[in-house]
């Protein structure tokens, strides 16, 4: 009887052990998920922090254009990449360049980097060159002047980032900018489009490309900052998409471990700029100690009861004598008090709270831990009735499944009954089955407030612009379709307002980007302000704003936010001890008419302002379908401007300019046309504000030096007079801060002497920066060529400039020609004007002279130069010849 009683036992050990076991892995591998999720959920934050940084600085680029070195320093300082982002190698810009433009843009970065080359060399249709980097490092710096079109890796990247407009990353690949054996690694780029916004179709962003911001970032350091020290008892590896092959593989916290034989695995895919990377967990030996440590010593505890039953049954049964007996009942007491210890030690020493509670839903017992989250004492806690007494009773549903013999997961905010703390928990009830009931429920619990609000502060930057707080484009996006929906389903309006500030650039340019970004946080308070809570208020970029107004009924609803938002923006702000006042351009698209899906509403909203722009600005225009028609012509013109100099559109007529006494030819204007192979002749106005826009004017304009340069070289050199020849500078071309080195060009390659080159600058563009248009005049005029200005009278600015810049002549705007004598105001504009130059000794010349009476009024208040129809219209290079030869 003793060997089948001893049989029994053993058997019935086995079988306790075992569904304990299943229980025990069960709740270790469901905190295993828990942790592995959390872990994976903070790996895709990171990564969706990194797009959202590059987004940011698309922004920048589109309100400054490409930057230089200068700029893109005080950038990555602004942004603080390396400190917030880590596991970034190198912060880069890449500029787009046409094949056509390559030997321009050689010889203009070679003012930033002396031995700049594009590499590798040979022409090519587009390069895609790397201009600026972060940190300067002597190997990040080996990559300025290469072409990243020249890698596949690269140029599939780049090529998806330019066409979705989204952040997109390389397949896995390994830096050249690390000087060791270079570990994994990725690139993310962000393309950005000139005027910074997104064009609306593919082929339209492909024309509007002006460059990319892109990160190199390792992926071990990356993860390695993810993981940090609360998840080292997990091994990680991460993969570039679904193969597991080694050459695949970015990531590997434990190299040696085997994923296959881990008691608790986890296999999930992140998602990151159009890829997809596969990542696995594995619970590392380390792990059982916390999690299943736990439970094993429940295991314990039911051993040693299953034990001392058996022993106590064996005692009953075979014990002949009291001494017998006694000595027995002290080993099953030793070893029961031994398990009870261990249980106790291990219980106690838990790093989460442990509950545990019977049927009725009384608490039996508790850990100091738990004691502290509920904030009160152990003997207050035992005792007390959950499901009876519990002020927050948000935890009953899930007990009474517990005690029905469910194990309940749940995750929530919990306030104790004592009131002292509010936080948010993780829970989960464990029931202990005894013949298919739940003889006491085991509860753990564990403080996540700290983890959930760095997951709502992850959530926050990746919605909220970080400059303002304001809604960012992504959360924009999301409103604006929940606001269609919801106008749909109520049958009202919604109207989506696109708001730009006048003349940002010129403050950011003169005060600093500080004092800019304080503007835009003041502008943002001030908005805040003038919309309702139920409306969304969002910066997209640089100095752009957007409204959204949810049920609306009326266009009337819109004009007062719109005079409302105008009128905030127009008040003086104070800027570095400046007071300044700004103004905006407005474009409105009311939904559903100017559009049903946001897509549509966003664009004719953005057309919407820049016609508000072009209408003078300070003022708002509702969307119409002329306007759309308008953008379509604008695009298709763009197009084919584009490919207007490659294709050898471009043409100089010449007028020519005389002594309006004895009609003696003193000098040639070169005069832009553009013969367009639908359109006919095109003059300037047609086409030159676009052309400056779209960043064209640049190389239109280098070319119109050359080519006016040659031509006026060929004719002296035919024993023609040297006649000076009058260029027309665009204020874009001033601001780029290469004319000099582009008047030196023309003047080198053509050998004209630079006193016969003139060029023609609106005062607008001097005053614009008095500065820096003093600066540049200086060096011009050091090299000998004649500056004068264009359009004289016609902007609002003090005379002062004239005596601080290098001027040989002023032009006298054909607006004040036009109705001399006959107009008073004009007669005494023009007779004042004449006077200032002459008291000044500066030259004067007028245009648009068509009539006698125009030319003798001149001649009488001493103007002789002239240039207009009553002399000589604009003519090709071999009508002029023909007039020089006559």
């Amino acid at each position: 009887m003793a060997w089948v009683a001893l049989a029994l036992g053993l058997s019935l050990s086995f079988l306790g052990w075992r569904a304990a076991s299943q229980r025990t892995h069960e709740l270790a591998d469901s905190r295993f998920q828990a942790r592995a999720q959390e872990l994976h959920q903070a790996l895709q934050a990171r990564l969706d922090a990194y797009s959202q940084a590059l987004r940011g600085a698309q922004a920048y680029a589109g309100s400054v254009g490409r930057p230089d070195r200068k700029d893109f320093a005080r950038l990555d300082a602004i942004l603080r990449l390396s400190d917030t982002l880590p596991g970034i190698a190198a912060f880069s810009y890449l500029t787009a360049v046409r094949g056509s433009e390559r030997e321009a843009f050689q010889r203009a970065l070679k003012k930033e980097y002396s031995d700049f080359d594009i590499r590798p060399r040979g022409e090519r249709n587009e390069y895609v060159v790397v201009t600026t980097v972060a940190p300067e490092t002597p190997y990040n710096l080996r990559a300025i002047g290469s072409d990243s079109l020249a890698s596949d890796i690269r140029r599939e990247a780049i090529t998806a980032a330019r066409d979705s407009g989204e952040t997109r990353i390389t397949a896995r690949l390994n830096l050249v900018m690390d000087p060791r054996e270079a570990p994994p690694a990725f690139l993310m780029y962000q393309a950005v489009y000139r005027n910074g916004e997104l064009p609306p179709s593919v082929d339209d962003r492909r024309a509007r490309i002006a460059g990319y911001f892109v990160s190199a970032f390792r992926v071990d350091a990356l993860v390695t900052a993810v993981i940090g020290g609360r998840h080292r008892d997990i091994a990680l590896r991460v993969y570039d998409g679904f193969d597991r092959r080694d050459d695949n593989l970015y990531f590997a916290s434990h190299p040696g471990q085997s994923f296959a034989d881990a008691r608790h695995s986890l296999a999930a895919t992140v998602e990151v700029g159009g890829r997809s990377w596969l990542v696995e967990y594995a619970a590392l030996p380390e792990f059982n100690v916390d999690g299943e440590g736990l439970d094993s010593s429940f295991r314990l505890l039911a051993a040693g009861i299953i034990v001392s039953l058996l022993l106590a049954s064996i005692v009953w049964s075979l014990a002949s004598t009291r001494e017998r007996a006694l000595g027995l009942a002290r080993d099953m007491t030793r070893t029961l008090r031994e398990n009870e210890s261990k249980l106790r030690a291990l219980f106690e020493q838990a790093p989460v709270g442990i509950w545990l509670i019977d049927r009725s839903g009384r608490i039996i017992d508790c850990n100091d831990k738990f004691a502290s989250y509920a904030g009160a004492d152990r003997s207050q806690i035992i005792g007390f009735d959950m499901l009876g007494s519990a002020r927050d009773t948000s935890l009953n549903e899930s007990l009474r499944r517990a005690i029905g013999g469910e194990t309940v997961r749940i995750e929530g905010s919990y306030t104790s009954t004592t009131g002292s703390r509010s936080s948010v928990y993780s829970w989960h009830f464990q029931p202990v089955l005894i013949d298919d009931e739940a003889a006491f429920v085991l509860c753990f619990v564990e403080d996540i407030s700290a983890r959930k609000l760095a997951e709502a502060h992850i959530e926050h930057l990746a919605h909220h612009d970080t400059l303002t707080g304001l809604a960012n484009r992504s959360l924009l996006r999301d409103r604006l379709q929940q606001a269609i929906a919801a106008a749909q389903r109520n049958k009202h309006k919604a109207a989506l307002f696109f708001i730009d500030l006048d003349f940002f650039k010129h403050i950011n340019d003169t005060l600093g980007h500080s004092a800019g970004d304080a503007m835009l946080i003041e502008i943002a308070a001030r908005l805040r302000q003038r919309v309702r809570a139920s409306d969304t208020l969002a910066r997209i970029g640089g100095d752009e704003f957007v409204i959204l107004l949810s049920n609306i009924e009326t266009a009337e609803d819109c004009m007062h936010v719109a005079e409302s938002v105008i009128a905030a923006i127009a008040e003086p702000i104070t800027l570095d001890g400046h007071s300044f006042s700004s103004t905006a351009s407005i474009g409105i698209a009311m939904w559903p008419a100017d559009g049903e899906d946001s897509e549509t509403l966003t664009r004719n909203a953005d057309v919407a302002m820049y016609h508000a722009k072009r209408s003078g600005r300070n003022n708002y225009q509702f969307f119409t379908a002329d306007m759309n028609a308008r953008v379509h012509e604008m695009a298709l013109l763009e197009r084919s401007l584009r490919d207007a100099l490659d294709a050898g559109e471009f043409r100089l007529h010449y007028q020519a300019q005389v002594d309006g006494e004895s009609g003696r030819l003193i000098g040639v204007e070169a005069l832009l046309r553009w013969q367009h192979p639908t359109m006919g002749l095109l003059a300037p106005p047609i086409f030159i504000d676009l052309a400056e826009q779209r960043g064209l004017i640049t190389p239109i304009g280098d070319w119109v030096l050359a080519t006016a340069c040659r031509q006026a070289a060929a004719w002296n050199r035919n024993g023609r007079a040297a006649l000076p020849v009058s260029v027309n500078i665009s204020p874009v071309q001033m601001r780029k801060g290469r004319l000099r080195e582009s008047v030196l060009r023309a003047l080198n390659e053509s050998g004209l002497a630079p006193s016969l080159l003139a060029l023609e600058i609106t005062e607008s563009a001097v005053m614009e920066d008095i500065t820096s248009a003093a600066r540049l005049l200086d060096d011009l005029h050091a090299i000998g060529v004649q500056i004068e200005i264009d359009d004289f009278g016609t902007g609002h600015s003090s005379l002062a400039y004239l005596k601080q810049l290098p001027i040989q002549r002023l032009k006298v705007d054909r607006s004040f020609i036009r109705d001399i004598p006959g107009d008073p105001d004009d007669t005494a504009i023009v007779e004042a004007i004449i006077s200032l130059a002459t008291s000044l000794k500066i030259g004067i010349i007028a245009e648009g002279v068509e009539t006698d009476e125009q030319r003798t009024f001149l001649l009488a208040r001493g103007c002789r130069a002239m240039q207009g129809y009553r002399f000589a219209h604009p003519e090709s290079p071999e009508a002029f010849e023909k007039r020089l030869a006559g």
